[in-house]
């Protein structure tokens, strides 16, 4: 069996709870397992499903998995803990916001310690953004930093050795027309809590969750790639909520966004390799879908978690970096252009020409 192969079949099992057929596990190939695991962000649900299922490991291996499994319940039990911190300060200082991603979707895995948790994302409306950054400032004495070329979209802090990005856009689309309709979606925004450690954190409605948690990965994947992980966050996630989320709804989103293509081959990766059962996706999957969806897992398995692997340049500074990126951002965005025209058109177009203007401009000044 393929490397990857086997990792999807460990995945759907920690997913679903579908048996393993296997009883042991040799030391290269756990290896060779927990390697890709880490490029796909997985290394918590992989080691807690190997133990839990008593698979056979040298004492080596065992005890890495171990270890593992500690770490990112420690790690979850560290960021749950801002989390709460944070909701409650923002609570008592009438300040109106929503959490998403990471520990919101953590919550939703059949053992939410497993998943590998990252930073903490929550987003203000205009009204409240500068607002929760005077309370936070204050109160918890810490210092704002941002990249320049995203101070539009988020800004970034550090507290109790937990990174935390406050958003004042969730997604920043190249076309202004996208841009509308998704913020105009967002500005009616219904949220619902997700209960973590007895404490109710504030997260977007399902369906229009599903639509953010699905843009923020496809945006990720086209541009440099990202990994499993957040494939099994959006299967989760439809998985949980398939009562509720309004597939009509979501379906005249995504039409009007022109991302149905690009969501129906995600959702052909999702029932495919993970295991989602196909009546939990909310679009039909046809066969040009999977085509399109094997293309793409080409770029998970390539790439890793945001892109970080199979590259010369894996340090975000310096030409050689932003040469290599800006390539496979172009072969990507015409390569799939198709499944998201209207916005692929906007950043080969609009977005891509902008950027290399303005680095032509920084270089030419200095």
């Amino acid at each position: 069996m393929k490397k990857y192969d086997l990792l999807c079949m460990l995945i759907r099992s920690a997913l679903w709870g579908t048996p393993l057929p296997i009883k042991k596990m040799p030391s290269q190939v756990f290896r060779a397992i927990m390697n890709a695991a880490e490029k796909q962000t997985v290394t918590g649900l992989i080691a807690q499903l190997l133990v839990s299922n008593n698979i056979k490991l040298s004492k080596y291996d065992a005890v890495e998995a171990l270890y593992l499994i500690q770490h990112a319940s420690d790690r979850n039990h560290q960021i749950n803990q801002a989390l709460i911190k944070l909701t409650k300060l923002l609570n008592d200082n009438g300040v109106n916001f929503i959490v998403v991603k990471g520990q919101t979707l953590a919550a939703l895995y059949p053992t939410p310690d497993t998943r590998l948790p990252g930073d903490i994302d929550f987003y203000c409306d205009a009204d409240n953004f500068w607002h929760a950054r005077q309370v936070i400032e204050k109160i918890w004495d810490v210092e704002y930093h941002y990249d320049s070329t995203d101070v539009k979209q988020h800004m970034a802090f550090t507290h109790d050795e937990v990174e935390f990005e406050q958003h004042l856009m969730l997604c920043h689309f190249s076309s202004p027309t996208i841009q509308r309709n998704f913020d105009q979606y967002l500005s009616t925004a219904k949220t619902i809590n997700i209960d973590i450690e007895g404490q109710g954190i504030p997260t977007l409605e399902p369906t229009l969750n599903t639509l953010y948690t699905f843009l923020h990965l496809y945006r990720h994947l086209i541009g440099l790639g990202c990994s499993l992980r957040q494939f099994c966050d959006l299967a989760l996630l439809l998985h949980h909520h398939r009562n509720l989320i309004d597939r009509n709804r979501l379906a005249a989103m995504l039409n009007k966004i022109q991302h149905t293509r690009a969501f129906r081959a995600v959702g052909a990766i999702l029932t495919e390799h993970l295991g989602l059962p196909p009546e939990d996706f909310p679009l039909p999957i046809t066969t040009h879908d999977r085509t399109h969806g094997e293309a793409l897992l080409r770029i998970v398995f390539q790439r890793g978690n945001f892109g970080k692997y199979g590259r010369r340049h894996a340090v975000r500074s310096g030409t050689g970096y932003y040469l290599e990126a800006l390539s496979l951002k172009l072969r990507h965005y015409i390569r799939f252009y198709p499944l998201s025209p209207k916005e692929n058109r906007a950043l080969l177009t609009r977005s891509i020409p902008q950027k290399i203007y303005a680095a032509f401009k920084r270089k030419s000044s200095s």
